[in-house]
């Protein structure tokens, strides 16, 4: 059990998910925030934390703050990501890539750190051929999968000259309850919902490889608990592909068909790939860790969540 967990991106989809597991687990929670940042996703476990507002993220600000929590594990999901639109190339190389390096140069001579997990992602992978591998090429073609990739090749760097315990997951497309009304499951649901016809832009035929956040959450206290990941890279996905237009009209099926899926056939963004999927075998091994929520279930709990919580959507 860890006794102590310093969370950043803790009020992010992914990141609300965890603390929510955390304390569950009896771990007291702190987590890192940036000032005026939304925490709505945290408000029914708002007594249950301990949150830390950042000013600057500089060693000598951070450090203060993880020598006084003492931290057995962090858990780094603070990104910034392409469809961010206050995000620009040079934001997006900060938050991902130096403010990492600064967190991570602060936690230098931390009594109690076992374990730094790293949220990598599956758009470090970008153009390379699918079904992904951590040994294979990486070929990212975002400003923010490039990002990603340096951060983990500087990290897996720390590992091997300083034995610095970080673990990388690469996780590919998470969804489930909280998630952001702009993301395709979501944005589908919602279409539903309103009875608005759903348009793919494509011709739908290309794969992803939806992950529910429940089973992402239980792999990341794997990882934490596990000194055979340190220094290696994880995929985490269903380790299945799915065509979005499927993936559509899954859930148009489960809420009756109120709705038309219409595609218009453009082409895929230049680079991306049509297959967009992790091999899974290497978490499998390590940690043994396997999703157990099938695609299917997973829409049928988040359609549920979402038919019931119709006012967050103006948060969201």
């Amino acid at each position: 059990m860890i006794n102590r967990a310093l969370v950043t991106g803790g009020a992010g989809f992914i990141g609300s998910h965890l603390v929510r597991k955390l304390i569950a687990n009896g771990t007291e929670v702190h987590i890192l925030v940036d000032v005026n940042h939304d925490i709505s996703r945290l408000d029914y476990v708002i007594r249950k934390i301990k949150l830390h507002k950042v000013t600057n993220w500089k060693e000598l600000e951070l450090r203060g703050i993880l020598h006084a929590i003492n931290p057995e594990a962090i858990f780094h999901l603070r990104a910034a990501i392409n469809n961010d639109p206050s995000a620009k190339e040079n934001s997006i190389y900060k938050i991902n890539f130096e403010d990492t390096k600064q967190l991570v140069e602060a936690t230098s001579r931390l009594p109690s750190l076992a374990s730094f997990i790293y949220t990598g992602t599956i758009a470090e992978y970008g153009g390379a051929p699918a079904p992904f591998r951590e040994d294979g090429q990486a070929l990212p073609i975002s400003d923010y999968g490039r990002s990603k990739l340096a951060t983990t090749k500087w990290l897996q760097e720390s590992y091997r000259s300083k034995n610095f315990p970080v673990t990388i997951l690469r996780l590919s497309v998470v969804y489930g309850p909280w998630q952001k009304l702009h993301l395709l499951i979501p944005r589908v649901i919602m279409s539903c919902l309103k009875k608005q016809d759903f348009y793919i832009n494509s011709f739908g035929a290309q794969t992803r490889d939806p992950l529910f956040a429940e089973d992402a959450v239980d792999g990341f206290l794997l990882a934490a608990s596990s000194k055979n990941a340190y220094g290696k890279i994880l995929n985490f996905g269903l380790g299945k592909e799915h065509a979005i237009l499927d993936i559509a009209n899954m859930i148009n099926n489960l809420l009756d068909q109120p709705i038309k899926i219409l595609t218009k056939g453009e082409p895929n963004c230049v680079g991306e790939s049509d297959h967009y999927w992790h091999d899974i075998e290497k978490a499998k091994n390590i940690l043994g860790w396997i999703p157990k929520i099938s695609l299917e279930e997973g829409l049928k709990r988040t359609v549920a969540w979402y038919e019931a919580n119709q006012d967050i959507f103006k948060v969201l």
